[in-house]
């Protein structure tokens, strides 16, 4: 592995944190619902990442990658960092509004 390939896998990583961040803050101000939060934060997450690995590998291999390939690639991620941003957010959000 390149370092280039491994800077860009840390870059990712930090994607995904800012975006379920980013994504839980706005959503949680219209509802507190569980599901409607995981929905609204990890599956768009998911998609942009797809996305981003697309066209890395599509501009620079020159290749034309298949995009349910790079769902499924990017899905441990989403899973691991984004599932450790998401639980860490939901229970700072469920003290906090418990104490309301």
């Amino acid at each position: 592995m390149e370092k280039s390939e491994l800077y860009f896998s840390y870059a990712m990583w930090l994607v995904i944190f800012l975006c379920v961040k980013f994504l839980f803050d706005y959503i949680s101000k219209k509802t507190s619902n569980l599901g409607k939060l995981l929905a609204g934060t990890i599956l768009p997450t998911w998609f942009l990442l797809a996305v981003i690995w697309f066209i890395k590998d599509l501009s620079y291999n020159n290749v034309m990658p298949d995009f349910i390939f790079k769902l499924a690639d990017t899905l441990p991620q989403i899973l691991f960092i984004g599932g450790i941003t998401f639980i860490y957010k939901y229970r700072k959000f469920k003290n906090k509004f418990k104490a309301q």
